[in-house]
């Protein structure tokens, strides 16, 4: 039997040493620095899943085909993105990184080290776009991620 989304959060929250109550509705917003990454509640089939995703800023218009094809090109197979996709809205320009987990078997702790990873992901993909970061230059994934998880 897949956690409740708000016992799910909780757990992720004793992880963090956060102090919270149970009374969290999806979705549920951690700020960590200055990035936002959202948690909620997904259930577009039969099984129960958390969505995790963020916002990435908006595409420069000096800088469209650079980021439109880093972003394409990352998305074959999910390979510069470790799983997650990335996409944009047409009508605003926000890039957009999201990723779906299972909720059955999930537990506070998977979450919290699939929510650092998915972060350094993340904020890797906030920095490309934000032109902090060359599109040739590989992002170490690893490295990226230790204690990213600071909120």
């Amino acid at each position: 039997m897949a956690p409740s989304f708000k016992t799910l959060m909780v757990e992720f929250a004793k992880h963090l040493e956060i102090e919270v109550d149970d009374t969290w509705e999806s979705p549920v917003e951690i700020v960590i620095e200055d990035f936002v990454l959202t948690f909620a509640e997904f259930n577009r089939t039969e099984k129960e899943e958390l969505l995790m995703y963020a916002s990435l800023g908006v595409v420069p218009e000096d800088r469209e085909l650079e980021i439109y094809r880093g972003l394409l090109e990352a998305n074959v197979l999910w390979s510069g993105t470790a799983d997650a996709t990335l996409g944009v809205n047409s009508a605003t320009r926000e890039v957009i990184i999201a990723y779906r987990v299972p909720m059955e078997g999930l537990t506070g702790e998977i979450l919290t080290l699939t929510a650092s990873y998915f972060s350094a992901v993340a904020m890797s993909w906030y920095a490309f776009v934000a032109g902090e970061l060359d599109e040739s230059e590989p992002i170490d994934f690893e490295a990226e991620m230790a204690g990213v998880l600071r909120v």
